[in-house]
């Protein structure tokens, strides 16, 4: 069933449809987002994006872990992060955060330069989720 295609979607006013997404989590807005352009369109109205909730690490944020959660977290903060006035910010333990790259090699753990490359993942998340509130 294609919502977008049909008549009664298309004429469906974009105050509408931006009222149904406000029910929607930031993770189902995301998905929303890549129906059809008028979805997406409808998705980047700043009233939707008033408060985020966001979690640093650990890959939660729409699934991946490390550098691939980097791209996404840049993404949503590029598009959105203006708009925030509310922000829950966790930070996911750097040892939560490496356990699901390790995959259980005990020899992933032992290697000063892995250790070095997760550490400065977490911390670019880190600082891409507070330098895109700083003008908030």
């Amino acid at each position: 069933m294609a919502l977008c295609s049909s008549v009664g979607a298309l004429a469906l006013p974009s105050e509408l449809i931006v009222h149904i997404f406000s029910f929607l989590s930031d993770r189902d807005k995301l998905r929303a987002s890549a129906v059809c352009s008028r979805w997406r369109e409808c998705l980047f109205y700043p009233a939707l994006w008033t408060e985020l909730k966001l979690r640093v690490g650990g890959g939660s944020n729409g699934g991946g872990s490390g550098s691939e959660q980097t791209p996404r977290l840049e993404f949503l903060m590029r598009k959105f992060g203006s708009f925030v006035r509310e922000l829950q910010l966790e930070f996911a333990p750097l040892d939560g955060y490496l356990s699901p790259l390790q995959h259980g090699m005990e020899a992933v753990e032992s290697d000063p330069q892995f250790a070095k490359d997760a550490m400065v993942t977490y911390l670019d998340q880190v600082l891409c989720v507070l330098g895109s509130l700083r003008n908030n």
